[in-house]
């Protein structure tokens, strides 16, 4: 494993200012996995419906599914703002406030315009990866696809390096909803509201809530995305002058690797199981954990219409502890990010924060060792 040379580490340095290393989003497994989930009472008729048959925000350009808000959520429209991410605020009602700020983005016309190109690419993506799910291989993202997004919303590329970032970057590189605990804080914030909304008797609503709480709940079964800490990793690194560079760089080779080579999640009920993610998701060795994602999706979904159901009988106060319950069920079976790290049973990750340092794992002999900087912590990998 050799180290980057330093012409190797000042481009690498370019491209992390300018978005290059962002995570690239593979999405087919968020929407496949949303459309197994089924939903009652869809479009006006009484039956049950697949997430991507069930109609759950009318726009002017558009009608999205289920499905399709938990592909599109936060990955393609939020709010790109810092200040708004959801998952890291410390109260609860800052985090619904940065939810409903989040899911407006959808109203804004500008990234309307946006939908429609966001959606024709990644149907041409779909198709290009058909054989790859079909046979349990890999999916495929390239830097060129990374840059047609980031071009979409408004960013330049030049080389397909982005030289200016449009809101599909900006969203990849300030948001932190995607990982770590703030993923399952977002997925609950999300959650709560949509059983506010589906007890006030707004079924439909309730649904493209979840579908965009889902998004984040979704990545959680991701193993790049549970034990990854993107926040604190790139917090440590914009303390130094130079390493400030490199942390987006760090989160993506953790985030990668773990995808890859898979690791064991835990929940809260003390369920334990191994899973890969993201372009990993349709191989073998994630079945099971495709598996406990679409349950925890469809147990979300039942929740939301069993309460949409009953609303009519629950006093508000029925309804608060009823709608904690579900919340705690909810909790139980995502993955825990902090028991996840903690289990014996997984090696270290590539790049970790502990207790303020900042650590790497040395694959050469399987060991973790301390790195006095970001920099240094990057020079190691050809990220």
């Amino acid at each position: 494993m050799s180290c980057n040379s330093g012409a190797n580490l000042s481009n690498m340095a370019l491209q992390s200012e300018n978005g290059t290393p962002s995570l690239q989003f593979e999405t087919l497994e968020h929407y496949d996995a949303a459309s197994q989930v089924k939903l009652h009472d869809c479009n006006g008729i009484e039956s049950q419906f697949n997430g991507n048959k069930c109609l759950v925000l009318k726009l002017p350009v558009i009608s999205l599914s289920y499905a399709d808000m938990v592909r599109l959520s936060g990955d393609y429209i939020g709010n790109p703002d810092p200040g708004r991410n959801i998952g890291q605020q410390a109260d609860l009602a800052q985090r619904e406030a940065n939810f409903m700020v989040n899911f407006d983005a959808y109203n804004n016309s500008t990234y309307q315009t946006y939908l429609i190109k966001y959606l024709t690419k990644i149907r041409s993506m779909d198709e290009r990866n058909k054989f790859n799910k079909q046979n349990q291989r890999p999916l495929e993202i390239s830097d060129k696809d990374n840059c047609d997004f980031n071009e979409i919303s408004g960013g330049l590329c030049v080389g397909n390096i982005p030289v200016s970032l449009g809101v599909y970057l900006q969203l990849a590189n300030n948001s932190n909803d995607h990982f770590d605990n703030n993923a399952i804080q977002s997925y609950l914030a999300g959650h709560g509201l949509a059983l506010k909304t589906a007890y006030a008797g707004n079924l439909t609503l309730a649904y493209a809530y979840e579908g965009f709480a889902a998004h984040f709940g979704s990545d959680s079964f991701a193993a790049g995305h549970t034990r990854t800490q993107k926040q604190q990793i790139q917090d440590r690194c914009q303390n130094e002058v130079e390493g400030r560079k490199f942390g987006g760089l760090l989160v993506k080779e953790a985030h990668d690797f773990s995808n890859k080579t898979g690791i064991t999640l835990i929940n809260n009920n003390g369920k334990q199981w191994v899973a890969l993610g993201d372009a990993y998701f349709f191989t073998s060795g994630n079945s099971q954990n495709k598996q406990l994602l679409i349950e925890t999706l469809q147990t979300g979904v039942d929740q939301i219409y069993d309460i949409y159901q009953k609303r009519a009988l629950l006093s508000a106060t029925e309804f608060s502890k009823l709608s904690q319950d579900n919340l705690k069920i909810m909790q139980g079976m995502l993955p825990n990010p902090d028991l996840t790290r903690n289990l014996t049973v997984n090696p270290p990750a590539i790049f970790s924060l502990q207790d303020g340092v900042l650590w790497w794992r040395d694959l050469r002999y399987n060991k973790n060792e301390p790195v006095s900087s970001c920099i240094n912590a990057a020079s190691f990998y050809h990220l």
